[in-house]
């Protein structure tokens, strides 16, 4: 009778843990190196109720997608073992067959986009890395159903909807 409890014991707690997701991982050993940590998860229902109250362009994004993960680290300490995390990141996400797509980089950041395919050549998961050298990381994990198509636009999109603001002197 002791053997069998045991045995129930050790399948229940093999069946009831969990491998701890890459991004989650990323965000503990990097958490206690950054001042300020902003850390925001938001699911399909989430997006259903907001999209009534936005414009049609957001529209079609938010119908796509299905899950956003957004991990902002905010006055990072620059030392070798917050630069090791983000490169070991980079290394899982290669060895988790996400294809990088392309890479940004500016004087003083680093932004690095990879996405994972699903059926039909259709992204399923969009990751966004941002290595700022002012001492920010962003990690952004967007799930969803995006087509190549989609990304195509984006640069695009934003360059019409975010303009720069100039500053007009009044004559």
């Amino acid at each position: 009778m002791k053997k069998i409890i045991i045995l129930a014991f050790v399948l229940f707690m093999g069946a009831s843990t969990q491998a701890q997701d890459m991004f989650c991982s990323f965000s503990a050993r990097t958490r206690h190196l950054a001042h300020e940590k902003i850390d925001i998860r938001l699911n399909k229902l989430t997006f259903l109720i907001a999209s009534p109250f936005l414009d049609k362009e957001y529209r079609l994004w938010l119908r796509k997608t299905n899950y956003l993960h957004l991990v902002v680290l905010e006055d990072v300490k620059k030392t070798e073992k917050t630069h090791s995390a983000f490169k070991n990141l980079c290394k899982k996400m290669q060895r988790k067959n996400y294809e990088s797509l392309f890479t940004i980089n500016d004087a003083d950041s680093k932004v690095y986009i990879y996405g994972k395919t699903g059926k039909k050549d259709n992204l399923r998961e969009i990751v966004l890395l941002v290595n700022d050298n002012d001492s920010d990381v962003v990690v952004l994990r967007v799930k969803g159903r995006f087509k190549m198509n989609d990304l195509e636009k984006l640069p695009s999109y934003f360059a019409k909807n975010f303009k720069p603001k100039t500053n007009q002197q009044k004559s």
